[in-house]
């Protein structure tokens, strides 16, 4: 559990509303609330968990359904 995170056991949206009002944990949290690329999307996913659910949803099946490189085909870590 993240110390800031009030609805740890709840997926929702409050990571955005949190950073939006500055209470983000990292200082990146709130670099993307202020820079104008990603402020309009974080802005938007505060205000509306629905459009935020949508979105997650559409790339979680992308990144799903990526090929992941297994046994000798992917970056073995050597650390």
């Amino acid at each position: 559990m993240v110390s800031n995170d009030l609805t740890h056991l709840i997926f929702d949206n409050q990571y955005y509303m949190d950073v939006v009002m500055g209470k983000g944990l990292f200082s990146i949290d709130s670099s993307i609330s202020r820079d104008p690329r990603t402020a309009p999307i974080v802005r938007r996913f505060a205000v509306d968990q629905n459009y935020f659910f949508l979105v997650f949803s559409s790339a979680f099946v992308k990144l799903s359904s990526t090929n992941v490189l297994t046994e000798g085909k992917g970056v073995r870590n050597t650390n």
